[in-house]
Order: structure tokens, then sequence, then C-alpha cells
């Protein structure tokens, strides 16, 4: 017998670590998809005041005018939210790490930070260089994690979506 992709895209019986990191990877791209969900930082700062001269200016002139193009070409660009269920899937994963992560804050950030991670396309790498600490303790902290919200999801009777 030959396994196909539709065997390993169903959804599993029961709540396996393995699909809880799924759902938390998938709630954070949903987030980040919502307009105004994160997407996006604003800049601030201070510049100092800095004399332009003639050339300085005529860049700044060129840079206005592809910016505006690059802005109106963004702006014609349409952008799907999330259908509403993925956002009601969302919205009751991101509470996992929280719910059943009370007592083992380690945990809490390391599912949090290594699913939000996996959202952006970054893996634990990127983790350990932004909160310190070795890559590997990040990801056995996340499956750690995972593991744990499956067994409190599995003993509570959630429903498996």
């Amino acid at each position: 017998m030959t396994a196909t992709a539709d065997q390993f895209s169903t959804t599993p019986i029961a709540w396996t670590g393995a699909h809880v990191a799924t759902r938390l990877t998938e709630a954070f791209e949903t987030l980040l998809a919502i307009p105004g969900g994160g997407g996006g930082r604003p800049s601030s700062g201070y510049w100092p005041r800095y004399d332009y001269d003639w050339e300085d200016l005529l860049a700044q002139q060129e840079q206005a005018i592809e910016e505006k193009r690059q802005q109106q070409h963004a702006q014609n660009r349409v952008r799907l939210s999330p259908p509403v269920a993925a956002i009601s899937a969302m919205e009751t994963a991101l509470a996992w790490p929280a719910a059943h992560l009370r007592g083992t804050p380690v945990l809490m950030r390391a599912t949090n930070a290594v699913a939000f991670a996996f959202a952006i396309d970054r893996d634990c790498r990127f983790v350990a260089k932004r909160y310190g600490g070795k890559p590997q303790a990040w990801r056995d902290w996340h499956w750690q994690g995972c593991q744990l919200i499956a067994w409190r999801l599995v003993k509570s009777n959630a429903a498996v979506f």
C-alpha cells in the first residue's frame, strides 16, 4: 500500500505534540496575516539635522518618486484576510501555552517563541540568538511544551482540529 499526500494532511484522532506544534505555528501565521496583526513595525527615531547639498536633494527627489510608485503598487495589491474558521482556531491555539503551561514559564516562553519563529520561516537558532541559550535547548523546551499541551488537551477531551 502506497502512502498518499492526503494521508499526511488529515487531522489525527487525538492530539499529539506534533499536531499542537503545527496548530501553534499556523496560529501565528494567521495572526501575522490579519491586517494590523503585527506583520509590520512602525518606524520611529530621531535623526539630527543634516545639511544637504544639490546632489543629495536630487537623489531624495528621485527616491521620493520611486517610493511613491512602490507605495501605489502596494496599495493596489489585494490582501485577503484569513477566514473566520482560521481566526477562531488561532484564538484557541494562542491561548494554549498560557492555559496549559501556567506553572512552567520556561516551556510557555519556548513554545510561543519557537512557534512564532517557525511562522516567520526561522528556526531555533533565531530564537537562541534573540533570547540567549542554545538552539537545542529551545527546541527541546518547545517540544516538551507541545507534548504537555497535547496531553492536557487529550485529558480534557478537547476537540481536535
